[in-house]
């Protein structure tokens, strides 16, 4: 199988890294990503024809704000008006705390309570993906891609999927990687609505289970 992707062989002009990574799509959708210095950006489109001149200039800019000091950068369109660049800052959970545009002004500051219940939120609404960088709903709750959570409870509405399988030794395994006795052993895993084992400072739990620790 060949890459999917075109790779800089030497540092690029505006500063990435020898062995950064591109890819272009159909529509117009670009990225780049330097795994040695952990910084990325990206343009989404549904435009035609494909390489369209307003596109590229726009990704132009991601190249050239490259050096920006976030972990993590998006640029977001918006369907009417003019295409803007945000940077998306997360904290170590991967929760939005600030959004800044191109020129490192902050546009939005988020902060959380400690199970994703909103507790400072100013500035534009810049972007929807908050908590742990899920989505919140309109009705306060957050939607963690296989069930809701109720943040002021810290729990989810629903029971895990795996605690309803916790009499079948082969599901078990296949669903936590864990030998069942393994799996009973651990009290936390018998409360099937808890939000990240009860420690949602150093915990999240916003991803499938196959991919859970």
């Amino acid at each position: 199988m060949g890459l999917s992707f075109d790779i800089n062989t030497e540092p690029g002009p505006a500063g990435r890294s020898a062995g950064s990574l591109a890819w272009a799509g159909l529509f117009n959708t670009y990225f780049w990503l330097d795994p040695n210095k952990r910084v990325t950006g990206t343009s989404m489109t549904q435009l035609l024809p494909f390489a369209d001149d307003r596109v590229l200039k726009l990704f132009a800019s991601t190249v050239g704000s490259f050096g920006r000091s976030c972990a993590v950068m998006r640029v977001l369109l918006f369907r009417c008006g003019t295409a803007k660049t945000r940077y998306i800052h997360p904290d170590h959970l991967g929760s939005t705390n600030a959004v800044t545009d191109e020129s490192g002004d902050v546009v939005q500051t988020l902060d959380y309570y400690p199970y994703g219940a909103t507790r400072i939120s100013s500035g534009q609404n810049a972007e929807s993906r908050q908590y742990i960088g899920q989505f919140s709903d309109q009705s306060g709750l957050s939607y963690l891609q296989a069930r809701y959570m109720e943040p002021s409870r810290g729990q989810f509405l629903s029971q895990d999927p795996v605690f309803l399988q916790i009499g079948d030794p082969n599901q078990i395994q296949q669903l936590t990687k864990k030998q069942q006795v393994e799996f009973l052993s651990d009290p936390q895993q018998l409360n099937s609505y808890s939000y990240a084992r009860g420690n949602p400072i150093t915990n999240e739990q916003g991803k499938p289970i196959e991919s859970r620790p």
